[in-house]
């Protein structure tokens, strides 16, 4: 431990010194310092139902394909891209997949394991086996 601690007081030096400000570790956290982030783009409408048109001939098109929508809208390639990315969750949302369909359309009958209720309120035993039958 000894011989670690001139080199970690060299390094805290050096950490100290490169620090343009005393708060800038925390405008790093707060994301205030660093790199700022783009305002957010407002798409009009006749070039919203220009992607969307795109979108339903191809939901996930390649590099060169939203670079050529972006020239032909006039926006920049990245926005074009995340566009698409956020569209294809919205249209996740929004379809119901086939698992959520399954818990919501229970495909047997409740009377099926709708116990009679003269042996349940008697509290006989009674045989599965004279339940009427579901099957046609």
């Amino acid at each position: 431990m000894c011989k670690l601690k001139p080199l970690l007081f060299k390094w805290l030096e050096e950490a100290d010194s490169t620090t343009s400000s005393p708060n800038s570790t925390f405008e790093k956290i707060n994301g205030q310092g660093g790199r700022k982030r783009k305002k957010r783009t407002s798409i009009e409408v006749n070039v919203k139902s220009r992607l969307e048109y795109h979108f339903q001939k191809n939901q996930k098109p390649n590099a060169p394909e939203i670079t050529q929508v972006a020239v032909e809208l006039g926006l920049e390639k990245e926005v074009v891209r995340v566009w698409f990315c956020n569209r294809r969750q919205k249209e996740k949302r929004m379809t119901p997949q086939y698992e959520g369909q399954m818990l919501l359309q229970n495909p047997y009958p409740p009377e099926l394991f709708a116990y009679p209720q003269t042996a349940v309120a008697s509290g006989q035993q009674f045989d599965l086996r004279s339940l009427p039958s579901t099957s046609t």
